[in-house]
């Protein structure tokens, strides 16, 4: 009876596993003090974005790996959280410099970067707006295991607010994937 009940989990296990294959893969969790971190990806979803507000303006963080370098993506506007609001709750922002400061938390180091506009905008993140848009934060190299962005005041609306500090981990997923994914 028992070697019955074994062949056929056995089996079972064999049928559910077949097109499967071991997977792992490195990314950067998120965190940020009142901030909601949500999972993205098709086959291996991983806790990679972090949700957020300031003031009225919603953001969306995570770290991207581009072909050339590693960076910290923030969007900033209506459409940040991905859930299709309509009408935006702010009217204008800007930030108060273009100098984002990256702080490596094990080699207690800072580098500061400008953020960047993208894609390709002529416009200064110091200039006010009323678009979406995405702000890119390139990483130094070798990019830091753990590490924050501290970011320069943003004026909401003609009231300058303070910009959380996100907080990011390099982090490793192992598990079992689809093997067409």
């Amino acid at each position: 009876m028992k070697a019955g009940a074994t062949l056929i989990a056995t089996l079972a296990l064999s049928i559910l596993s077949a097109g499967c294959v071991p997977n792992a893969t490195t990314y950067y969790g998120p965190s940020v003090d009142g901030g909601r971190v949500v999972t993205r990806g098709h086959c291996v979803p991983l806790p990679t974005d972090v949700l957020f507000q300031t003031g009225p303006l919603p953001i969306r963080a995570r770290v991207m790996e581009g072909y050339r370098s590693t960076y910290i993506a923030v969007r900033l506007g209506a459409d940040a959280t991905g859930e299709g609001e309509s009408a935006p709750a702010w009217r204008t922002f800007h930030f108060t410099t273009d100098r984002f400061i990256v702080r490596d938390l094990e080699r207690k180091t800072d580098t500061t970067f400008d953020g960047l506009m993208n894609p390709d905008r002529a416009q200064s993140v110091t200039a006010p707006t009323t678009a979406p848009y995405w702000l890119e934060i390139h990483l130094p190299k070798p990019v830091p295991a753990r590490f924050e962005l501290v970011s320069p005041p943003i004026v909401v609306d003609g009231r300058e607010r303070p910009f959380p500090t996100i907080g990011f981990a390099r982090k490793l997923w192992v598990g079992i994937s689809p093997f067409n994914c």
